[in-house]
């Protein structure tokens, strides 16, 4: 572990310093890119308040359509449009007793809001990515085995809040394979800021979180060209 801290913060260092001793010869090209990106990760829900669950960390995958705008060397704004299938386990408390294995299978639609802070280089550069997710469930359903080995399964979307709000962080390192492409590969989190499930009452407040492996190509196009730098 403190080694892979270690070789985080040195490539942070290189990256950064880069940026002085190559910001001279970095063309002013172009800058609005358009993408496709992939990510797999973990799904997990954070129990605030409530003992009738708990939850597990299970998988998700995501696809999407990538738009990001620069306005500098330094900032720019990250969005799109992306398409997540995911599962979040958990163990199920009722008057029967304890059922493990339980799980929430959910797709959703997300549109990121995310400022871009760059460090660049001749051939790459690191983003730190900061902002606001904005989700939208369009499908859920709760899976569970019962005490008597019955399987059952029920649509579940109306219990949720739906549409959510997540904050989200992360960074990525894109490498520069042609004047008008890149590949990008990074980590981003999630939180989201409202409860998972709506109308308790205050009785069980849980929150979805998420962290995941994300990548892909970007393709930039000299359309709204960035400011000149001073």
């Amino acid at each position: 572990m403190k080694r892979t801290l270690k070789g985080i913060f040195a490539l942070f260092i290189v990256c950064y310093f880069s940026t002085s001793v190559f910001a001279s010869k970095i063309p002013i090209g172009p800058d609005l890119a358009f993408g496709l990106g992939g990510s797999f990760g973990v799904y997990n829900a954070l129990a605030v308040k409530g003992d009738g669950m708990k939850y597990h960390p299970d998988f998700g995958y995501q696809g999407g359509l990538i738009m990001e705008k620069m306005f500098s060397n330094r900032y720019g704004i990250h969005t799109g449009f992306w398409f997540t299938y995911g599962t979040i386990s958990f163990d199920m408390t009722d008057t029967s007793g304890t059922i493990p294995d339980a799980a929430f299978d959910f797709m959703s639609v997300s549109v990121p809001a995310l400022f871009i802070f760059s460090f660049n280089a001749k051939k790459v550069s690191l983003n730190l990515l900061s902002g606001f997710t904005l989700n939208h469930f369009i499908y859920s359903h709760m899976r569970y085995t019962d005490s008597t080995n019955v399987d059952h399964s029920s649509d579940v979307l109306h219990y949720l809040n739906y549409v959510n709000v997540a904050v989200t962080a992360g960074f990525n390192i894109k490498f520069h394979v042609s004047q008008f492409s890149d590949f990008f590969i990074g980590i981003l989190g999630d939180f989201n800021c409202l409860e998972m499930l709506r109308d308790t009452h205050g009785d069980d407040m849980s929150y979805v979180y998420s962290g995941r492996v994300i990548s892909g190509v970007m393709f930039r196009t000299d359309i709204f060209p960035m400011m000149k730098r001073k």
